[in-house]
């Protein structure tokens, strides 16, 4: 029976004997350090069983086992989150470069507003202002001169448009 005793609960030895007295009580002793309960039993089993009862060391098992399951859960949601997280660093990282993609986009659209602005300025300048009825004046706007007649020699765009016209 003692292979089915724990060990001593205050030494740790496992030197455990059973102890009868003559009214057939039981009791078990540490042959290391001479402990044994004060109760002495009616039988070896109910002996055993009380060597073994251990209820500070059982409880404490009970809320190591209840720490161990809350860390494995905890451990279990820290994998998911970080999974989450690592899933959102990529997303951001794309999201990233959509916004400098649209940056440059942005760039080179504004570079042609630009462009553009350029030649309706040189258009402006060349044909002179626009009348109220939305249609261009084909006058000149630096040397006074119509288009359909062609600039004067003094104006730059005589040159531009290749001499008199």
């Amino acid at each position: 029976m003692s292979d089915e005793l724990k060990a001593c609960p205050h030494c740790g030895g496992s030197n455990i004997l059973l102890h009868e007295i003559e009214s057939h009580t039981f009791c078990y002793q540490c042959d290391d350090c001479d402990y044994s309960p004060d109760w002495w039993l009616d039988t070896e089993a109910e002996a055993a069983q009380y060597w073994n009862t251990r209820p500070i060391e059982d409880g404490m098992r009970s809320q190591l086992d209840a720490m161990r399951e809350h860390y494995h859960q905890m451990s279990h949601e820290l994998t998911e989150v970080t999974a989450d997280c690592n899933r959102l660093r990529a997303e951001l990282a794309n999201r990233y470069v959509d916004i400098y993609a649209l940056r440059a986009e942005l760039a080179t659209s504004q570079a042609e507003v630009e462009r553009l602005r350029g030649i309706i300025s040189k258009a402006e300048f060349i044909n002179g202002e626009f009348h109220g009825d939305g249609v261009l004046c084909d006058k000149c706007a630096i040397c006074d001169g119509y288009a359909m007649e062609g600039h004067t020699e003094d104006c730059p765009f005589y040159q531009w448009e290749g001499g008199a016209q």
